[in-house]
């Protein structure tokens, strides 16, 4: 064969694979990058609704919790300017003596002993320093044209805010000026509060009218100042680690800088020091110092997230923000239109979620970066990218002695991908018989719809549980009865439900006769579950008695008790129990009971002390009939007497030190305030001083409360 005969055929034989290859390769490998890439948009696209949704409902949890501290600390500033011996100090003509003006002005502030002054209040429920400022008042003390009250103990006394600039801050002239105004929270300008930490720092200010204003031009000339401790509001959301892959920044009604969270390192006397790399103001960027791994073990946060942050503040100034800061969260039914908003500054992308609060005025912007929602996919993308570009050598290496072979398990994988571009994420592919590059393709493949499988159901799941629990809590509110009005009782109840639902039950039914019915219970467990077997309750409780009236206590627990064990075991299959007490009130004041709860609390107005009546019995659930072992007992009630009712959600509750409410402590305040005129005032009373008392509420707390007329 010459040479001219070689190159004609080398020349078809080229021509044969660049045909093969251009029709393997685009069959074989387009399909395949196709779906790859609109999978992994559709799952991005997923990932990034789901971090919209789960981060507004961080922050509008964090604006929820100021939000109730803000209004506490409304009704706390209220209730001491409603003091009379406040009011009359306030109201007092001009100081004609400095031991008048000294004396005066002890009255009022009282000590940490003297329940009436505010000194005691301003210790236990103020976090920070509290003053009340008379404009209208010379001081001949402190020789001022004006007089200021130090609220808090003077062995910790900061130095004073500065008068004069304070009656020119925007926040105070904006309550000055507009007399709708009875609370504003922000930041004052710079230098207002002198100190290290006083630019940090939030304040209260609240109005102090004698009387309510009748016309826009009123004002007032006197106000409480309170100067709140600059980890006050990040004590809000310092735990939440969710909000540490992001930048979040608390501003007040003029974008004043509140409170953050990055930066804050060693270096720089910021709010929250939890920052583990060191941070340049300079560049504005964080720094591996010597010693600094990128990836340690302990840490939440690595090296890498750290880069993605923002750490400069002026990503507040960008009109981009400023348009999102302006904006309003819109309200639609009981849902909130979380709309995606986006923000690039200096190169980098952000998620940005924005709240406003209706009642404090507080902003709240979050700046997630868009890199954290690509991490999960980036992996599987690269690994499916590096096996594609080591199928292409192969098909161009063996295209057309092995091209059936191929393209075969190509087509399978093709077909595939497909199905899962659908939401079929169940979906696997069989290993190929040829063991080559294939089969890493196929087993990372299966690995990657393993891990979106895995990632789904754990979502699904936390969805459904999360369903479970606000059904469960529905359950429990909505069958709570509405309080009777009877000539024979004056009487109370409320329910406190804990983020997981415990099983509390109550219920009160009145009869045309003046006779009332009184149950009270707890089911063990907490959910769904405990829900369903207290609405058994409640409807075994009233059909009982409607159908007999006149039944006995210890009747009327043994029938519940047959019902209770019968849906309890018998068709949920569950080991629940209930404890369970009922009780019959006669006009006369003769009351019956039956069933096995906590003791009950009897008050005697005649010798204002208060009486432990043991209840007995059997749970209820536990055996099919207990009529045996149910038996009634009475007690009386004269005038005024009264009985209260309680689960051990009260009883308890648990304070930072791990102590318990107990027992003792609810019969001392129930002797204390048994003779108030109301006994609505009785139960606030009690359960004020319980969430005074407990750090964290973990169990349904409920309380009823019947006095004989």
């Amino acid at each position: 064969m010459n040479t001219k005969t070689k190159n004609s055929n080398y020349k078809k034989k080229t021509s044969i694979r660049s045909g093969l290859l251009k029709i393997l390769i685009p069959i074989a490998i387009v399909p395949l990058l196709f779906v790859i890439i609109f999978v992994s948009m559709r799952i991005y696209t997923y990932l990034e609704n789901q971090a919209n949704n789960y981060y507004n409902t961080l922050l509008s949890q964090v604006s929820a919790n100021i939000d109730f501290v803000y209004k506490q600390y409304a009704l706390t500033i209220t209730n001491m300017f409603k003091i009379s011996i406040v009011k009359n100090t306030l109201q007092s003509q001009p100081y004609t003596s400095k031991e008048q003006e000294r004396v005066l002005c002890e009255n009022m502030y009282g000590t940490e002993t003297i329940d009436f002054g505010l000194r005691k209040t301003a210790q236990e429920k103020i976090d920070g320093y509290a003053y009340i400022y008379e404009i209208d008042r010379k001081s001949l003390i402190d020789k001022t044209n004006y007089k200021l009250h130090y609220l808090n103990d003077n062995s910790g006394r900061p130095v004073d805010p500065y008068y004069e600039k304070l009656l020119k801050d925007p926040l105070f002239l904006k309550v000055k000026q507009n007399n709708n105004i009875r609370l504003v929270f922000g930041k004052l300008q710079n230098d207002t509060i002198p100190g290290i930490d006083g630019d940090k720092k939030t304040v209260f200010i609240f109005p102090y009218y004698p009387n309510p204003p009748q016309n826009p031009n009123d004002t007032f000339s006197k106000f409480m100042l309170i100067v709140l401790h600059k980890d006050f509001i990040p004590n809000f959301y310092k735990k939440i680690n969710p909000l540490k892959f992001g930048t979040l920044y608390i501003l007040d009604k003029f974008n004043n800088i509140i409170a953050y969270n990055h930066p804050a390192t060693s270096k720089i006397d910021h709010f929250d020091d939890s920052d583990y790399y060191e941070y340049d103001e300079k560049t504005k960027n964080y720094v591996l110092t010597e010693g600094d791994e990128k990836n340690p073990k302990d840490e939440l946060l690595k090296f890498e997230d750290y880069t993605m942050l923002n750490s400069d503040f002026n990503i507040l100034k960008e009109s981009s923000v400023l348009n999102i800061l302006q904006k309003e969260d819109v309200q639609n039914g009981d849902e909130i239109n979380y709309k995606k908003e986006f923000v690039t500054y200096k190169g980098k992308t952000f998620l940005t979620i924005f709240k406003k609060s209706d009642i404090s005025g507080t902003k709240f912007i979050y700046f997630h970066p868009i890199k954290q929602l690509q991490k999960p996919i980036f992996e599987i993308i690269s690994i499916l990218f590096i096996l594609a570009i080591i199928v292409i050598l192969l098909v161009i290496i063996i295209s057309i002695r092995y091209s059936t072979n191929f393209t075969d398990p190509i087509k399978l994988l093709v077909e595939a991908t497909q199905i899962v571009a659908k939401g079929n994420y169940s979906h696997l592919i069989g290993t190929p018989k040829n063991n080559n590059e294939i089969n890493d393709l196929t087993d990372n493949f299966n690995l990657m719809i393993r891990n979106i499988k895995s990632y789904q159901d754990k979502l699904l799941s936390a969805e459904r549980e999360k369903s479970e629990l606000e059904l469960a809590s529905r359950i429990q509110t909505c069958l709570l009865p509405e309080l009777i009005s009877n000539p024979f009782y004056e009487m109370t109840a409320i329910m406190f439900p804990a983020s997981e639902v415990g099983g509390d039950y109550y219920d009160i039914i009145g009869e045309q006769n003046g006779r009332v019915w009184f149950g009270i219970g707890d089911v063990s467990g907490h959910g769904l579950t405990s829900g369903l077997i207290m609405m058994m309750a409640q409807t075994a409780f009233n059909t009982i008695l409607l159908n007999n009236p006149n039944i006995a206590s210890s009747d009327l627990i043994s029938e519940v008790n047959k019902v209770m064990y019968q849906n309890i075991k018998q068709r949920l299959g569950e080991d629940h129990f209930m404890t369970l007490s009922f009780m019959v009130a006669e006009p006369d004041g003769n009351v019956r009971y039956s069933g096995a709860h906590l003791d009950l609390l009897i008050y005697r107005k005649k010798t204002k002390k208060a009486e432990r009546v043991g209840t007995f019995g059997i749970w209820l659930g536990l055996l099919p009939d207990i009529k045996e072992s149910t038996n009634e007992q009475s007690f009386k009630l004269e005038s005024g007497d009264l009985f209260l009712l309680y689960t051990d959600g009260l009883i308890e509750a648990k304070n930072k030190e791990n102590e318990q409410y107990d027992m003792g402590r609810l019969v001392k305040k129930l002797e204390e305030y048994g003779d108030k005129a109301n006994v609505k005032d009785i139960e606030d009373e009690i359960i004020k001083d319980v969430f005074n008392f407990l750090n964290e509420q973990k169990d349904d707390i409920t309380i009823v409360i019947a006095r004989k007329k």
